[in-house]
């Protein structure tokens, strides 16, 4: 377990993939915890970026109260809501179905499959370059 999950893919065309995985980090629910998210993220603020959450493995105890995601969703839609261009889902959950219709996002949505092969297709589709892939499928192991 790390504190946060937050990990650079790689780059492509200028764009930063991160990629976060709650069931892969400790609770996140105060707010010197959400200070901490936010000072992962600011060296992206400005540049543009694309949000790959994984909802694997997530159970309760994953689950961040309202006041976290209300937090979370100021913070991607006034400081970066320039530079996110996208939010990319793996593993979609019910827990993230509904934090989704609570705070929406305009950015677009995207629900990658969660079998292998079809998200290596999907992703080479988008013209992600082989390295950025590998460390997704690694990511997922």
């Amino acid at each position: 377990m790390t504190r946060y999950s937050l990990d650079v893919l790689g780059v492509h065309e200028g764009t930063t993939l991160l990629y976060t995985a709650p069931a892969k980090a400790d609770e996140l629910t105060t707010e010197e915890q959400f200070e901490g998210f936010r000072a992962l993220l600011a060296p992206y603020m400005g540049r543009p970026w694309i949000w790959v959450f994984d909802g694997g493995g997530m159970t309760t105890r994953h689950y961040t109260n309202l006041a976290f995601c209300k937090r979370m969703y100021a913070l991607i839609t006034t400081e970066h809501k320039q530079s996110l261009q996208s939010v990319w889902f793996l593993n979609m959950n019910p827990w993230l179905r509904g934090v989704l219709q609570i705070f929406p996002v305009s950015k677009p949505l995207v629900q990658l499959p969660t079998e292998r092969l079809e998200m290596f297709v999907t992703m080479q589709r988008k013209g992600l370059p082989a390295p950025v892939i590998d460390t997704l499928l690694a990511a997922l192991v």
